[in-house]
């Protein structure tokens, strides 16, 4: 699994940086921090998918879950290597 998203800082506004995301936990990370407290059901659920992945299918599930949050989110940029699979 490896993901590539984009931020925009809180702090400069013109400003924005890329994330590699490569686990389930790193993934659960960055909702609890792009979502705060005010996390929708989608983004519950795809915690709780993370959460409770106990085999690699759910695992694979669980990731294509964060994708799918990642760019509803617009945070999704697609690697050059998965450009024909977006």
């Amino acid at each position: 699994m490896r993901f590539i998203l984009q931020f925009t800082s809180s702090h400069i506004p013109t400003s924005r940086f890329v994330r590699s995301i490569r686990s389930l936990e790193a993934a659960a990370k960055v909702i609890r921090r792009h979502a705060g407290d005010q996390r929708d059901r989608r983004a519950e659920h795809v915690l709780h998918q993370i959460k409770s992945a106990a085999t690699l299918e759910e695992a694979e599930a669980a990731g294509n879950a964060f994708r799918g949050w990642a760019e509803a989110e617009g945070l999704l940029l697609v690697p050059p290597e998965d450009g024909m699979r977006a």
